[in-house]
């Protein structure tokens, strides 16, 4: 029984101490608002940033994909424009 009058001794306690700290509405407005700030303002950096790196990439990948098919093509156009080579009797 001692440890249930402590518990509640300590809970009437807590109950009747005064808050260290009061609530403050606005102060915890701003915090949210700066931790959202920095949340948005880091998210766009880094979409500008990525964004610009999947340009570049994606460039870079269809100048290869022309530039390898162009090259085939002139292969197929190479082989069809040869005579094919003559063969001498035995």
């Amino acid at each position: 029984m001692t440890a249930e009058n402590d518990d509640t001794a300590d809970i009437k306690a807590l109950l009747n101490a005064p808050a260290a700290q009061p609530f403050d509405p606005d102060l915890s407005l701003r915090r949210v608002l700066v931790s959202a700030r920095r949340q948005t303002s880091t998210r766009d950096i880094l979409s500008f940033f990525f964004s610009w790196i999947w340009v570049l990439f994606a460039g870079f990948g269809a100048s290869l994909h022309q530039a390898h098919t162009r090259l085939q093509l002139q292969r197929e156009q190479q082989k069809r424009r040869r005579p094919p080579a003559p063969t001498t009797p035995a």
